[in-house]
């Protein structure tokens, strides 16, 4: 079996307007909130506080996959939304 590591995506809204979580990112490429904190702020972007309140939106994911699963950035972008940091951990 290949190693597993945890592969940790930032993510953030593209510009300073913008759009709602996209959910069906999370299904596409496998990832779930980091921490808890991460799942309020899904949460703030779904509900579109983050465009009235001046904090900046970003929100962590986590995926465990071998070494060479990359996120799909160009369909993070179709939403409006970009990968900004992508780091790798190994797992167990």
């Amino acid at each position: 079996m290949a190693r597993q590591f945890f592969h940790i995506v930032t993510v953030a809204p593209r510009g300073n307007f913008c759009c709602d979580f996209p959910i069906d990112m999370l299904r596409y490429d496998g990832l779930s909130p980091y921490q808890e904190t991460d799942s309020s702020e899904i949460y703030r972007a779904i509900q579109g506080h983050y465009a009235h309140d001046g904090n900046e939106l970003k929100v962590r994911l986590v995926r465990i996959a071998e070494k060479k699963w990359k996120p799909t950035l160009g369909r993070w972008d179709s939403f409006l939304w970009q990968v900004v940091a992508h780091e790798m951990r190994q797992y167990g």
